[in-house]
C-alpha cells in the first residue's frame, strides 16, 4: 500500500481510462487535467474508473474525465456490485456528499449503443444516484442532456450544464503553432461502430463500409490531396489493414507518437479531416483543421450543431458517401472562412468552460481548506474490509508521520484524531486543546476550533466514564 494515501486532503481523485488502448481516451485526459491545471488544480491521483481501487472519501475532490462514462454496464463485466459502466455507486457517491467530496463529471457524455451497454433498471438507478449526489456534471452535447433529462433524471438540469468536452481546445492547451495546411486528409473510422450506421446491412458491415469509404478515398485523390487513416484503436488499425493493405499510396499514422512531441506536428497540418469517432474529430476542429464528423450515433450527429460549427462539419441520417465528398468540397471552396468561424466557436466556448473550471477550483478550495471530515479510522476500516495488509495502527503512524511534517494547525487537528483512534487519549486531548485554543482572529479556522473543542469535551467525558464511548467522527 503506497503511504502517501494518509493525506490525500489536496489532490484529486481523478477517474478514467487512462491506460486504455484507445487514442482518443488517452488524449483527452491529457487535455481535462491540463485545463484544470491553468485554475490551479494541478494535483491529481489517476484512477481506473472501471475499478476503484483507494477510498475516494479521502481526496479534495472526485473528478469523473471526458468521454462517453455515462452508460449502461460492460458486457464484459460480471462483478454483482457494478451496475454501470464505471465503479462509482449510488452508495458511494451519497457517501461521498456526506463527507464533504464533491463529484464532478467533467465534459462527459453519453454513449448509447443500440446493442451494447444497456441502460437497464439496475443501471438508471446507479447513474440517477450518482448524478443527484454530485456537485456539478458539465456534459459534452446537449443531446447527452435531454437523454439524461429523458432516461435517468428528469430534473438533471439542477446538476448538469453544457461544457464542450476538452478537445475543442487542443490549439490551447497544447500551444500548437499555426503551421500551414499540407495536402494530407485524414480519415477516422471507428471500426466497433460500423454496425451502428442505421443503413448498415446485418452482414458483412465491414466490406459494406468499406466500399463506400473508398469512394470518399478516391474523390479526394482525384482533387490531388493525400488521404491519410488516422486509427484511434487496435480495432481501427484491424479494419484499414484489412480492406485497404493493398493500396500503397494510403498512409498509416502512427497515433502513439501523435501523444508525444509528434501531437505539435501532427493535428495542426492536416487540410481537413473525415472523423467517425468524436476524438476523430473533435481535436482536429480545436487544432483550426476543418473537419467532418461522421458518426453513426443520432446523439452524437447533432455535436456540430450543439458547438454551432458549420453545417459542413457534421453529417447526419444514414452513411451516404456523397454527402461527405459534398461537405469536403464545400471545405476545400471556403476553407479559409469556415477555419475563421470555427475560431470564433472555440474562442466562446473557452470562456463558457473557464469560467466552469474556475467554480471548480473555488469549490475544491473550500473543501481544502476544511480537511478531510473523515475519521481516519473510517479510512482503516475501509483497507481493512479489502483485504489490505497494512493494520490501522500503521495507518495511523503513517498519517501522523505526514501531518507532522505539515506543521499546520489543521494537522495538529488530524494528528489529535489519529492519537485519539489509537487510544492515546492525553496526548489527544493536549492536542485538541491547543487546536481550540488557536489565533481567534483567523475566522477560516473558526470551524476548526470548534471541532476541536467538541472533540476535546468527548475525550473528557470518555475519561469519566467507564463505558465507551461512541468513536471520534
Amino acid at each position: 500500500m503506497n503511504m502517501r494515501r494518509a493525506d490525500r486532503s489536496g489532490s484529486i481523485a481523478y477517474l478514467c481510462f487512462d491506460d486504455s488502448k484507445n487514442f482518443g481516451d488517452q488524449l483527452i485526459g491529457r487535455l481535462a487535467r491540463r485545463q484544470l491545471s491553468m485554475v490551479g488544480l494541478d494535483e491529481f491521483e489517476i484512477v481506473n474508473a472501471r475499478n476503484v481501487d483507494v477510498d475516494l472519501r479521502e481526496f479534495a475532490a472526485v473528478v469523473i474525465a471526458p468521454g462517453g462514462y455515462l452508460s449502461g454496464k460492460h458486457e464484459s463485466d460480471d462483478r454483482e456490485n457494478v451496475r454501470w459502466f464505471l465503479d462509482l455507486s449510488a452508495a458511494t457517491a451519497e457517501e461521498l456528499a456526506a463527507a464533504g467530496v464533491p463529484i464532478f463529471f467533467w465534459g462527459t457524455g453519453v454513449n448509447a449503443w443500440s446493442g451494447r451497454r444497456a441502460f437497464d433498471a439496475e443501471a438508471v438507478h446507479e447513474i440517477r444516484g450518482v448524478l443527484e449526489a454530485s456537485a456539478g456534471v458539465f456534459v459534452r452535447g446537449h443531446a447527452d442532456l435531454t437523454f439524461l433529462r429523458e432516461k435517468i433524471w428528469q430534473d438533471i438540469d439542477q446538476r448538469a450544464r453544457f461544457m464542450p468536452c476538452p478537445s475543442l481546445f487542443t490549439k490551447r492547451l497544447l500551444q500548437l503553432p499555426g503551421s500551414p495546411p499540407s495536402a494530407m486528409v485524414g480519415i477516422n473510422i471507428g471500426a466497433d461502430q460500423i454496425g451502428e450506421w442505421s443503413n448498415a446491412p446485418a452482414d458483412g458491415e465491414h466490406a459494406w463500409f468499406a466500399g463506400r469509404i473508398r469512394l470518399v478515398v478516391e474523390h479526394i485523390r482525384s482533387r490531388g490531396f493525400q488521404p491519410v487513416f488516422l486509427p484511434n484503436t487496435p480495432f481501427d488499425h484491424t479494419f484499414c489493414e484489412t480492406h485497404f493493405s493493398t493500396d500503397p499510396a494510403l498512409l498509416m499514422n502512427d497515433r502513439t507518437a501523435m501523444l508525444g512531441d509528434g501531437m505539435a506536428e501532427w493535428l495542426p497540418r492536416f487540410h481537413s479531416v473525415i472523423g467517425m469517432r468524436l476524438h476523430g474529430w473533435l481535436p482536429y476542429v480545436g487544432a483550426g483543421v476543418p473537419s467532418v464528423l461522421i458518426s453513426p450515433f443520432p446523439i452524437r450527429q447533432q455535436m456540430p450543431n450543439d458547438l454551432g460549427l458549420p453545417e459542413c462539419y457534421g453529417m447526419s441520417g444514414p452513411f451516404d458517401p456523397n454527402a461527405v465528398i459534398a461537405c469536403f468540397d464545400q471545405i476545400c471552396a471556403e476553407r479559409e472562412a469556415l477555419v475563421g468561424e470555427a475560431a470564433r466557436v472555440v474562442d466562446v466556448e473557452w470562456t463558457r468552460a473557464s469560467n466552469i473550471a474556475r467554480e471548480v477550483a473555488r469549490a475544491v478550495g473550500e473543501r481544502t481548506a476544511r480537511g478531510a471530515p473523515i475519521t481516519l479510522e473510517a479510512s482503516a476500516e475501509f483497507w481493512e474490509q479489502r483485504g489490505s495488509r497494512l493494520r490501522k495502527a500503521e495507518l495511523y503512524d503513517a498519517a501522523i508521520c505526514a501531518y507532522e511534517r505539515a506543521g499546520t494547525v489543521l494537522g495538529s487537528y488530524q494528528i489529535a484524531m489519529c492519537r485519539a483512534a489509537k487510544g492515546e487519549d492525553e496526548a489527544a486531548a493536549s492536542l485538541f486543546r491547543f487546536v481550540s485554543e488557536c489565533d481567534a482572529l483567523r475566522p477560516d479556522l473558526a470551524w476548526l476550533r470548534e471541532a476541536a473543542q467538541g472533540h476535546l469535551q468527548r475525550l473528557e467525558l470518555r475519561r469519566g466514564s467507564s463505558e465507551s464511548a461512541a468513536p471520534l467522527g
